[in-house]
C-alpha cells in the first residue's frame, strides 16, 4: 500500500547477535518471575512507543504488532513524507533505517499487506517482469497462484491498540479500512 499522505512507520526489533543471544540466555537464568522482559523484546519495543505517545498526546495513531516489528499509522492528520516533522517522527521512534530512506527517496508511505512469501513456505519469485517467453511467464504464474493459496493462511499484522483521536479526514479513513483489511488483522491466522 503506497500512501501519498498517510504517516505509516516501521520498527524493527532488534535482531539478536551472539552477544545479545548470550546475554538472554544469561538474563533468562538470572530474573525471577514477574520481572521486567529480556532487553530488546518485543514488549520493550511497545514500551517506547507508549512513552512517545505519552510525550505526544496530540498525535493520534493505530499501533500494530508485525511478525519482526511494529508498524503505526498515524490518524491524526496528513504528513508530507519530505518534511522535517515527519523526518523527526521517524526519527524519534526509531523507524527502519531502509524505510527512512525508501520514504525519503519515493516520497510517499508504504506498508506491506502480503506476507513475505519466505515466510509463508514459497520461495523468492522465479522471475521479473518483463518475461523473456511466454515459458517463463507460466512459470511465475504458477508461483504467484501457489503464493497467493499460502498467503491466504497467514496475516501480516494484528492491532494492539489506538492512540489519540481515531481518523476524521475521509481519505485517512478509507487508509485505515484498506490496511486492516488487506493486512487481514483481525484474522484467526499466525503473523508472517
Amino acid at each position: 500500500l503506497n500512501c501519498a499522505n498517510a504517516l505509516f512507520v516501521d520498527v524493527d526489533f532488534p535482531k539478536p547477535s551472539l552477544s545479545g543471544l548470550l546475554s538472554n540466555i544469561v538474563w533468562a537464568f538470572r530474573r525471577r518471575r514477574g520481572q521486567v522482559e529480556a532487553p530488546g523484546s518485543n514488549a520493550a519495543g511497545i514500551r517506547k512507543v507508549e512513552e512517545w505517545a505519552g510525550r505526544n498526546p496530540g498525535r493520534g495513531f493505530r499501533l500494530y504488532r508485525t511478525k519482526e516489528g511494529l508498524r503505526l499509522l498515524f490518524t491524526d492528520q496528513l504528513y508530507d513524507p519530505a518534511s522535517e516533522e515527519t523526518a523527526a517522527i521517524l526519527a524519534e521512534l526509531e523507524a527502519d533505517p531502509l524505510y527512512v530512506r525508501l520514504t525519503q527517496k519515493q516520497e510517499c508511505f508504504r506498508a506491506r499487506l502480503t506476507v513475505k512469501p519466505w515466510r509463508c513456505g514459497i520461495p523468492r519469485p522465479p522471475s521479473a517482469f518483463p518475461w523473456d517467453s511466454p515459458k517463463e511467464e507460466a512459470v511465475f504464474r504458477q508461483w504467484e497462484a501457489d503464493y497467493t493459496r499460502r498467503d491466504a493462511e497467514f496475516k501480516v499484522c494484528e492491532l494492539i491498540r489506538a492512540f489519540g483521536p481515531p481518523a476524521k479526514i475521509g481519505a485517512l479513513k478509507t487508509i485505515v479500512d484498506v490496511h486492516d483489511r488487506g493486512a487481514k488483522i483481525t484474522a484467526n491466522a499466525p503473523l508472517a
